[in-house]
């Protein structure tokens, strides 16, 4: 019995010595073990976890192993590196961390978790629902959507009570817009707020177990039944949902591709019907408009806040934005597919929001074949983890990192492609597939809202500072309370 106590121990400690030294071994600059530990454990969760990333590329540099779990993590800070991973040895490093799967199947089968041959197959589709030719036909669900709200921001700026956090608005516009072009459906979450939508959509990322333990060690939910993420009530609804309206869609497909009316799942269903080998399955389908929901929704509604309280305290680029907008729609009301395309500041603004906050904090790669990357031998299971607070405020990349200034963005009028620090939508082939309708769904409220309303700060605005904790998505410490001021001409009659 001890022997095999003694057999036991001493198994466990050569593997944490291996652990341990595994980075010295390799002569990289290194986060010894203990330290990690006491990064994720308390740190992660007593200060901002932005500072802490940010800290620690300068403390240990550009370049310096990790840890995640047991597996030992390259960290990179530096571009060049970064693109390396991304792009050029994309090849070695196609897998995102694959135990961020969770064990349930509307989860697993979403683009983002998905075997690299399968997500090929459903990347394609995800391609084809995200041309030029598509987004345009959902621009007036979304223009529609967007003056609903603004109609009601006017009515709230012409009262006493127009000092306020514009999160419950966001919100609500966050979950019209994405129901509407993804599944065709008319919600309106702020006169009817008692909806599923909201009950099963909104507690996706709220701080708990089963979120702290996706973040650290998701491949243990498989294993724990008081934790789960997503949060078991939420599968099941989406899960049934899309069931019912893939059904419910198919048999009214034809009609909508003579009209072309085409929401996502209609765009879905398109795509799987010209597969000639059918291995687009519904279960497939109905993961990536679940994901195509919550991966939309969260991002969209916090960069929406982030942008509006970033213009809010900065009136002179608020000023320069508004006038992008008015000398672009030239006293039209209807914001269009084109239009979208001309207010490049709009997007800059957006961007630059994202840079000062990234919601989503790290871009992550496994290596999938034995490679080298500056001179680092990388093993088949090895991790990479870029994070993006220290390179989105590193001042070599972006002059005076703290401001809040959109035209760092743009080059000669258009969106600069020189930003390779900049990768809040991640970068390579495996980029988010989603950025430019999430873009044009922001550009399409805010040139809305800005053509009406003047957002100014008051009394009430908190200076700008990040939540502490492990957060992602909702980052900052107060309500941004900002004020809403109807401009002289507006553009809605409420």
């Amino acid at each position: 019995m001890w022997a095999v106590l003694v057999l036991i121990l001493a198994i466990i400690v050569i593997k944490y010595l291996r652990l341990r030294f595994y980075w010295q071994r390799h002569g990289i600059p290194y986060e010894p073990y203990e330290r990690y530990l006491y990064r994720v454990l308390w740190l992660f969760r007593t200060r901002v976890m932005h500072a802490v990333l940010t800290e620690d590329a300068k403390k240990y540099g550009k370049l310096y192993g990790s840890y995640r779990g047991l597996t030992p993590t390259l960290v990179v800070t530096d571009v060049e590196l970064a693109k390396d991973v991304l792009i050029t040895q994309f090849g070695h490093f196609f897998e995102r961390s694959i135990d961020f799967r969770t064990g349930d199947p509307l989860w697993d089968n979403s683009l983002s978790h998905l075997p690299y041959e399968q997500w090929k197959l459903v990347r394609t589709v995800m391609g084809y629902c995200m041309t030029s030719s598509k987004m345009r036909s959902m621009i007036p669900k979304l223009d529609n959507v967007a003056k609903r709200l603004v109609a009601k921001l006017e009515h709230i700026a012409k009262g006493d009570e127009n000092q306020l956090d514009l999160k419950k608005y966001l919100s609500a516009y966050g979950l019209d817009s994405m129901v509407a072009i993804a599944f065709g459906i008319d919600l309106d979450c702020i006169e009817k707020p008692d909806n599923d939508f909201i009950k099963y959509g909104s507690n996706i990322f709220k701080p708990g177990f089963g979120l702290l333990m996706m973040i650290l060690c998701p491949a243990l939910l498989k294993y724990c039944p008081f934790a789960d993420f997503p949060p078991k009530a939420t599968s099941e609804f989406f899960g049934a949902l899309g069931k019912r309206i893939l059904a419910e869609k198919r048999e009214r497909l034809d009609e909508v591709i003579k009209n072309n009316t085409p929401d996502i799942m209609d765009l879905h269903l398109i795509a799987q019907r010209e597969d000639p080998n059918n291995k687009i399955t519904d279960e497939m389908l109905a993961s990536q408009a679940f994901l195509f929901f919550i991966a939309g929704l969260d991002t969209t509604v916090n960069t929406l806040q982030l942008c509006t309280y970033f213009l809010a305290v900065n009136p002179e680029a608020q000023q320069r934005v508004y006038d992008e907008i008015r000398q672009v729609m030239d006293g039209r009301s209807d914001v269009q597919y084109q239009d979208v395309q001309k207010m490049k500041l709009l997007e800059a603004s957006l961007l630059e929001s994202t840079r000062l906050v990234p919601i989503i904090p790290l871009v992550d790669r496994i290596c999938t074949r034995d490679t080298t990357v500056a001179g680092v031998p990388f093993k088949k299971g090895m991790m990479v983890e870029i994070p993006l607070p220290p390179m989105h405020r590193n001042p070599d990349y972006f002059p005076e990192p703290e401001k809040f200034i959109p035209e760092r963005f743009l080059k000669d009028g258009e969106i600069s492609s020189e930003t390779a620090a900049f990768l809040m939508f991640g970068d390579g082939p495996k980029s988010c597939v989603g950025r430019r309708l999430a873009l044009m769904n922001m550009q399409v409220l805010l040139a809305n809202v800005l053509l009406t309303l003047r957002l100014d700060s008051c009394p009430q605005t908190p200076p700008f500072q990040l939540k502490k904790g492990l957060h992602v998505m909702d980052m900052l410490s107060q309500p941004p309370i900002i004020q809403l001021i109807l401009r002289e001409k507006a553009s809605y009659v409420s």
